[in-house]
């Protein structure tokens, strides 16, 4: 008899613990599905979704944006502007009739994942747009003050640009532009004017600036590859010649090395 109701209170043990674990799998689930509704990666809509949307008359997406920020060196402002996906669409006539001013739930950094950035005077008038077209930010670099008490007028003495790694191509055909896609480095004065392309068909890893004129860039070959087999490359390039020169030395002297260290 007491064998036979420790079989039994091992069964239901078992049923019990199999039970707990679906309902914590379902909560879970759960949990994450919520999460996933609330906040989602920046990224652009295009292609085909983006052409259904536009049919019926549809606006999947709106503007983020959270206070603008002082340029050291300037008496200027940007503003980041991020991507938002509506849960629900609205139609073109909802959005002409609404007056945007959005804040953001999730703290994100400011100078990641945005698709253009608004520059201001003084006053908070714009001066200019950054982009004039639809592209995904995947980040940029500006000079900021050097306290979080005071604006700092001074001009930076190593960054008076802006840099920033900008994507214009949906290159992994998902439909969206985001930070999976592929970009480019580009480069502006401190107002945004004046937006150059740094580097082509290449991945930039990093990149920072060795003086006013120079920036030096790490990166790899945009290919098919394997990333471990890829060799990383540096480049420096000159701002006010917008010349990017590869330092072939170094390259030779670790191709060099490499053939030392496998031999």
């Amino acid at each position: 008899m007491n064998k036979f109701l420790k079989i039994v209170w091992s069964i239901n043990g078992i049923l019990i613990l199999v039970l707990a674990l679906f309902v914590g799998a379902i909560l879970i689930e759960e949990a994450t599905r919520n999460f996933s509704n609330r906040y989602s990666p920046p990224r652009v809509i295009v292609g085909k979704d983006l052409e259904k949307a536009k049919e019926k008359g549809l606006v999947l997406q709106g503007l983020d944006y959270n206070e603008p920020k002082s340029i050291r060196g300037t008496d200027g402002y940007l503003l980041p502007v991020r991507i938002k996906t509506y849960e629900k669409p609205k139609t073109e006539a909802e959005i002409t009739e609404e007056v945007f001013y959005l804040k953001s739930s999730i703290k994100m950094d400011h100078y990641q994942n945005t698709v253009n950035v608004v520059f201001m005077d003084k006053d908070f008038k714009t001066t200019q747009v950054l982009l004039n077209k639809k592209g995904f930010i995947k980040s940029f670099s500006y000079p900021t003050s050097s306290s979080d008490f005071y604006d700092d007028t001074r001009p930076d003495t190593i960054q008076q640009h802006i840099t920033y790694l900008i994507g214009f191509e949906d290159t992994n055909k998902d439909g969206v532009l985001d930070s999976k896609d592929k970009t480019d480095l580009y480069i502006s004065g401190l107002k945004g004017e004046n937006l150059v392309r740094v580097t082509t068909e290449v991945d930039v890893l990093d990149h920072s600036f060795i003086n006013t004129n120079q920036i030096l860039i790490r990166y790899i070959n945009r290919d098919e590859t394997r990333r471990e087999h890829k060799r990383e490359y540096f480049a420096k390039y000159y701002i006010k010649e917008n010349k990017l020169e590869e330092l072939t030395s170094l390259h030779t002297a670790l191709d060099e090395l490499e053939k030392f260290l496998v031999k």
